[in-house]
């Protein structure tokens, strides 16, 4: 029997067709993990649907998988500001043209305020996010030293988010 390899798997995938973990598995010949074949399952989820842009549930189950963590699809755990932000680019990355949902905006809201941070990632509209040019433009100097300025310490924690996903 035919086998097919990981990029064929993510190709076939491209298409509409729901496919199984364990037809995943059969097809690849190869033994995926199980965290390989939520990642090519919930890729597809994201290219094929709009739930992790509007139902902030699916999302949130979303930036975990996309994080290489296991979701826990019973409730609402949480993400940090790092984690939403990688997985805000990936998504972005597989459906450029898609929108957020007020309800999935919130909660991004909500986890970076709660984080202590006054800026938002890029997708949200200018005047939503008036701090981030400022906090990108200040990030690039350097040395970053505290002194009378409260937007230094956001400029770090942007430093923090963007090595983050470079660690990805």
């Amino acid at each position: 029997m035919y086998k097919l390899s990981s990029l064929e798997i993510e190709e076939t995938l491209k298409s509409e067709d729901v496919w199984e973990p364990e037809t995943l598995r059969e097809l690849s010949g190869e033994s995926l993990s199980d965290h390989e074949v939520l990642l090519l399952l919930t890729k597809n989820v994201i290219k094929t649907t709009n739930g992790p842009f509007i139902d902030f549930y699916v999302f949130e189950d979303i930036v975990h998988v996309l994080n290489g963590i296991e979701p826990d699809v019973e409730g609402v755990e949480g993400a940090l500001p790092e984690q939403i932000w990688h997985a805000l680019e990936i998504m972005k990355s597989l459906k450029p043209d898609a929108e957020f949902s007020h309800e999935v905006l919130t909660y991004i809201k909500f986890f970076f305020k709660d984080a202590g941070l006054v800026f938002l990632p890029p997708v949200f509209p200018k005047e939503e996010n008036k701090f981030l040019d400022k906090v990108i433009e200040l990030s690039t100097h350097t040395p970053l030293v505290e002194g009378n300025n409260p937007l230094v310490y956001q400029a770090i924690q942007y430093l923090k988010i963007m090595q983050y996903i470079e660690s990805k």
